[in-house]
């Protein structure tokens, strides 16, 4: 039988389902939990597989329902959040259930598995103690070390690290952020170079086998025209021969005509010689 102590133990929680990355959030109390990769957010996650502009800085909102269930909210972000598959509409509280999948962003490629994945479980708070991030784990040793052995409360000089202020911890984080996303930057940029060359080189590709088919092309016209000037002048010589086998034919009609007695206006002589020789000599 479950008692009134074991029923206010048994809480939500957020549970990470990416290879190996053992990390669990608890959602207590009455105040949002937010995920992101940001300063202003509860659960700072840094990308390791997914690209800085694939997650947000203040990804997704957890806030209590009236009813002891949580909702999660989509701040607006590119990528989105999606429950078992189905994405959310930015700016609108969904209400989760025991077993509910929430993938925050997409994976790096297609086939790819989510880098932010999580399942949200009920259960009761000694069973995940163990299971804390370490940044909670270390956030707890942080705070259990300051209470038991604040600054300056020893004598002589401190052994310890100093405290770094909050101002100074957070334009360190800040910095970070900014190294991490600029070599991501970075990365992205000399994918886009090398996809540039290549489009580049296959253009010149191209356009070299352009220049070599036009030259084939001008070098086949070249060809075509010499022959045809070559036809031109075979036909030119065959008209000047066939002038010259008809000569003969105009010297008999020349000589006919000079004797003064008909002229001959055929081109064939036998039509003319009949009438010339029954004349007979002159008288």
């Amino acid at each position: 039988m479950i008692t009134m102590a074991e029923v206010q133990n048994l809480v939500w929680f957020l549970r990470r389902q990416y290879k190996d990355a053992e990390e669990t959030i608890t959602l207590t109390g009455h105040q949002e939990v937010s995920l992101g990769r940001g300063l202003d957010v509860t659960h700072r996650t840094i990308p390791k597989d997914t690209p800085f502009n694939m997650f947000s800085r203040k990804h997704a909102i957890f806030r209590p329902a009236a009813d002891g269930t949580w909702t999660v909210q989509d701040n607006n972000t590119i990528n989105g959040i999606f429950i078992n598959g189905h994405r959310l509409k930015p700016g609108i509280p969904v209400a989760l259930k025991e077993g509910d999948n929430i993938q925050l962003g997409l994976p790096p490629t297609r086939d790819s598995e989510p880098e932010f994945l999580y399942r949200i479980v009920r259960d009761y708070t000694s069973n995940i103690s163990g299971n804390r991030t370490d940044s909670e784990l270390k956030s707890k040793r942080k705070e259990t070390a300051e209470n038991a052995d604040p600054q300056g409360s020893r004598p002589g000089p401190s052994h310890h690290r100093p405290v770094e202020s909050s101002g100074h911890k957070r334009r360190r984080l800040e910095q970070l952020d900014e190294d991490l996303g600029h070599k991501q930057r970075e990365k992205q940029a000399e994918q886009r170079v090398k996809e540039a060359e290549a489009r580049i080189q296959k253009m010149q590709s191209l356009i070299e086998e352009k220049e070599l088919a036009q030259a084939a092309l001008q070098e086949e016209m070249k060809k075509k025209e010499q022959e045809m000037q070559q036809e031109r002048r075979q036909q030119v010589l065959g008209v000047g021969m066939c002038s010259a086998v008809r000569s003969p034919s105009i010297a008999e009609k020349t000589y006919v005509t000079e004797t003064g007695i008909v002229p001959v206006y055929s081109s064939s002589l036998s039509q003319n010689v009949g009438p010339l020789m029954s004349l007979g000599p002159p008288a």
